[in-house]
């Protein structure tokens, strides 16, 4: 069986390329892997990170953004509240989408979600991540099947 043909949109047209990369940041073992498996089953690549430093090491080392950072905002070491600012200060452009298992009214009540910010409650399914990150990303960037 080969594998798919991916295309990136580029000033000169479609080019072949690579699968577009989710960066998936959760302390949770078994979440993270869960919601890689899904990311992979929509057509995404998939990095992880199990905390916000280990994932701001990732990010600031890569060459080009990931089309999408998907955190779970309450995680010890740094959570994902603390990874959105300092994501807003050093890569504005990099589209971040927060997860987690309190609802968002309750941790925007906590200072720990800001208004507006991207929110997918946990648990979720894979139709509702998929929905999530076309509401977030329009078709800039689209896996291919």
């Amino acid at each position: 069986m080969s594998s798919p043909t991916w295309y990136r949109m580029t000033a000169r047209g479609e080019q072949p390329g690579r699968p577009p990369t989710v960066l998936v940041v959760e302390d949770e073992v078994s979440v993270r892997l869960l919601t890689c498996r899904m990311l992979r089953g929509l057509g995404y690549q998939c990095e992880e990170a199990s905390d916000g430093r280990e994932a701001l090491r990732l990010i600031r080392r890569r060459e080009h953004p990931y089309a999408l950072v998907l955190t779970d905002v309450v995680m010890p070491v740094m959570g994902g509240d603390e990874l959105c600012r300092r994501l807003a200060e050093e890569k504005p452009d990099q589209p971040v989408l927060c997860m987690s298992a309190y609802p968002n009214t309750t941790l925007a009540g906590h200072g720990l979600l800001p208004t507006g910010r991207a929110f997918l409650q946990k648990p979720f399914l894979p139709a509702a991540l998929a929905t999530e990150i076309r509401n977030l990303l329009g078709s800039t960037v689209q896996p291919a099947h």
